[in-house]
């Protein structure tokens, strides 16, 4: 795949992540408003809530497939074009690289490790994809903690969501007891949308930015194809 093409698919994707992120926030606040509109205003009756909590369910599992799919395919894109961006650097003639092609992606898959290694590692494909010698130098964009705190803060809440939906069955949304910890539950999935999609919006732009850097060192170099295929 050219470089320039998985640049393109990048930045599609992240915007389906986006949509898909805004549109999971639209339906959880509107459970929100649904078990407030039964419990706590008593302006429907149950007949009507069951009716309409059903409906609800229905939308949730669309929703949720379509944001597992666009979610894998995320990491897959995403992944190739680090790669490829790390690799593109090495060609440029790039000198005390640290992070290899591979590492760069392969660190997201180790524990404890991946909470601050992908950092450094797109913080070091960032930097080399400016034309210069003291590249090492140079300020990131503050585009680069609104990506790495939205990503591990939105999935740090995430987890706190589904700890709390695995202890919820069918039955719970109609037992009194418990509608306050299932509204408590979505405010939490919106919250890590929120920041999900800030992250998203972060990393278009470090993406963008490396993109259009390494296009330019491309077409100055007559030793490296525009084409350039891994």
């Amino acid at each position: 795949m050219e470089s320039i093409s998985i640049s393109k698919w990048s930045v599609g994707i992240l915007y389906a992540f986006i949509v898909a992120a805004v549109s999971n926030s639209f339906y959880a606040l509107q459970e929100i408003i649904l078990l407030e509109d039964y419990w706590i205003e008593g302006s429907i009756t149950e007949d009507v809530f069951i009716e309409l909590l059903s409906r609800q369910a229905d939308t949730g599992i669309i929703i949720a497939v379509i944001a597992l799919i666009i979610l894998i395919a995320s990491f897959i894109i995403i992944g190739k074009w680090i790669f490829v961006s790390c690799k593109l650097n090495h060609l440029n003639g790039k000198q005390n690289l640290k992070r290899s092609p591979g590492w760069s992606i392969g660190w997201f898959a180790i524990p404890f490790a991946n909470i601050i290694m992908p950092y450094k590692c797109l913080r070091e494909i960032y930097l080399a994809s400016f034309d210069k010698e003291n590249w090492k130098d140079l300020p990131v964009s503050i585009s680069f903690p609104i990506w790495w705190f939205g990503w591990l803060t939105g999935n740090m809440l995430q987890n706190a969501y589904f700890g709390i939906s695995e202890s919820l069955d069918e039955y719970s949304y109609v037992e009194q007891t418990r509608f306050k910890e299932i509204i408590q539950m979505n405010w939490i999935g919106i919250a890590s949308d929120i920041l999900l999609a800030l992250s998203a919006i972060a990393l278009l732009d470090i993406i963008k930015r490396v993109s259009n850097n390494q296009r330019k060192l491309v077409f100055s170099k007559s030793y490296i194809k525009t084409n350039y295929k891994i």
